[in-house]
């Protein structure tokens, strides 16, 4: 977590609109700091790596690479990270989320945004508290023997 306790983000859509009116509702939240923003799966990838979030916002249909591509490289590059897939894609969430290891699976509309700037705030209170030191590089947490 940043500066206060609170959680960093990064959003990342392929719709400008979308990454503002999402970067919006968490800015009056008060919760969280939009660390970085991303328009394809491509771009994406280097922004997460270099702000190294607490919660990254993923479109699941994108340019360059789609959601899932772009989530497998954040849980392979940094495990701690939080992964939230906001999409309008419909009848993916159980699937998506079982197959893909994201944290959770929201629904592009507007009770889906009230309950999506509510779980990126609690998805990076978790991920503050299962990382250590918030400075550390976010090593892959050992599976119980």
């Amino acid at each position: 977590m940043g500066d206060g306790g609170r959680v960093r983000a990064v959003l990342v859509d392929d719709h400008r609109a979308v990454r503002e009116v999402v970067r919006a509702c968490l800015e009056l939240d008060g919760r969280t700091d939009v660390v970085g923003e991303a328009g394809d799966g491509g771009e994406a990838v280097v922004v997460i790596r270099e702000t190294r979030p607490d919660v990254v916002v993923l479109d699941l249909e994108m340019p360059v690479a789609n959601g899932l591509e772009v989530s497998a490289a954040v849980r392979r590059d940094l495990p701690g990270t939080r992964v939230v897939l906001f999409s309008s894609v419909p009848d993916v969430s159980g699937r998506v989320e079982d197959t893909h290891r994201v944290d959770a699976f929201v629904r592009k509309d507007a009770t889906g945004l009230s309950r999506l700037v509510h779980l990126v705030a609690d998805l990076g209170a978790e991920a503050a508290r299962d990382t250590p030191d918030s400075s550390d590089l976010r090593t892959p947490r050992r599976a119980a023997s």
